[in-house]
């Protein structure tokens, strides 16, 4: 990573920091639900939310850290076992003349698709890319990332925010950060609107005196909202893609030259939503 990716992951922790320490700081000065809990005591409510938010600075800090990169010892990949693909004829037709294909039952598929050779051959599967940069051939799902300047195993993207590539590795660390996150700020944001409703929009008996307690509060609220309008469509959208073993990147790029070749909406690497889950969340994260 260059100087400047570290200068920029250095920001988004200060920026996440900064903001955390805000919060609490609003929290602990100003009468609300969590000061409450605090003083009441409500051990369980205080365990919760702590719990929660630990998790996610946790996974916010570390969930960058290792994405899989190629030419690494990385965990057995699922995606190297024998997959189906669409027969390629001897002469490709031009890409702009080549036929869409709609398919509306996936059984239709069984007839466009033709299996891997048993003696371990390439067969009809595309050829893979090669990397000049790394010198290396890439498996499939694999691209390069400029700003690691490396490539990344089953790449989904590059977060600014967690300072790295989220990828065969760390998907799953990445999505209990938005699932934590999520969950963490909603919290906070109950908390700020319980301490909203205790101060009044202006101080009393003052001439139009605004309340400083109410301006903290709404800052936290404005805050609260913009992260969460964040962090909740990723985490469902990367739920999705969890699901139906999809990446960002081969959702964008419909014409990756392992992909083109099938029908339009089968998903080749769909092994269906329990075998998907397993292969993100069931393994030890670690060489093999």
């Amino acid at each position: 990573m260059d100087a400047l990716m570290k200068e920029a992951s250095f920001t988004a922790r200060g920026i996440y920091f900064v903001i955390f320490t805000i919060a609490m700081a609003v929290f602990l000065s100003y009468d609300n639900s969590l000061k409450d809990a605090i003083q009441a005591p409500d051990l369980v409510y205080l365990a919760v939310y702590v719990t929660v938010f630990a998790l996610a600075i946790y996974y916010f800090l570390t969930c960058g850290k290792n994405p899989g990169f190629l030419g690494d010892m990385t965990l057995k990949r699922y995606d190297y076992r024998p997959f189906r693909l669409r027969a390629i004829p001897k002469e490709q037709p031009k890409e702009e003349e080549a036929p869409s294909i709609i398919i509306s039952d996936p059984s239709d598929v069984e007839s466009l698709v033709s299996n891997v050779p048993s003696d371990g051959s390439q067969g009809n599967r595309p050829e893979k890319h090669y990397c000049n940069i790394c010198k290396k051939v890439q498996p499939y799902r694999t691209r390069h990332c400029k700003d690691c300047n490396k490539c990344v195993l089953k790449f989904d993207h590059h977060c600014f925010w967690i300072g790295g590539c989220v990828g065969e590795l760390n998907h799953r660390s990445f999505w209990l950060f938005l699932l934590f996150q999520s969950i963490a700020t909603v919290m906070s944001l109950d908390i700020a609107f319980s301490g909203l409703g205790r101060y009044p929009y202006e101080k009393p008996g003052t001439d139009g005196e605004y309340s400083q307690e109410y301006g903290a509060y709404m800052v936290l609220i404005l805050l609260g909202v913009m992260i969460c309008l964040i962090t909740i469509p990723l985490l469902i959208w990367h739920t999705y893609l969890i699901i139906t073993n999809q990446t960002t990147w081969e959702y964008a790029s419909g014409k990756l030259n392992y992909i083109k070749f099938y029908p339009r909406g089968y998903l080749p690497f769909n092994y269906g939503v329990i075998e998907n889950l397993r292969i993100i969340f069931c393994h030890n994260n670690s060489p093999r």
